[in-house]
């Protein structure tokens, strides 16, 4: 069923996306919204345990989830690099630690805007 229902989606072109956000339901609880296009047509609280078995980690200093993710991102007009990158429930880079070792958690090293990561969890 669940794969009829997203053969059709593809067909017709209606994006589905799921996003982890915080504060929506409850104060400090984390809840993951789905998305059918541009409308938010679900929205589910998921329990701290569950967060920790998806391998999110809380940081109690901040409030928020991050966790590591490998990716491969472009340095330059000449090339690109792998690293695993440590990012937060919004894709945003918190540090990186590229193959070579050195880390980078810097945000000049980062850019000033900050980059971000695109997570899927569909």
């Amino acid at each position: 069923m669940l794969e009829k229902y997203r053969q059709l989606s593809e067909r017709l072109k209606i994006s589905i996306e799921q996003v982890f956000c915080r504060d929506i339901v409850q104060k400090g609880g984390t809840s993951l919204v789905t998305f059918k296009g541009t409308l938010a047509t679900s929205i589910k609280k998921v329990s701290p345990h569950h967060m920790d078995m998806m391998v999110w980690f809380f940081n109690y200093k901040t409030g928020k989830y991050w966790r590591f993710t490998v990716e491969s991102v472009r340095v330059s007009k000449y090339g690109s690099t792998s690293g695993i990158f440590k990012v937060d429930m919004d894709g945003k880079i918190l540090g990186m630690y590229p193959r070579e070792g050195a880390i980078i958690t810097s945000e000049e090293a980062l850019g000033r805007q900050g980059r971000h990561v695109e997570q899927s969890t569909v």
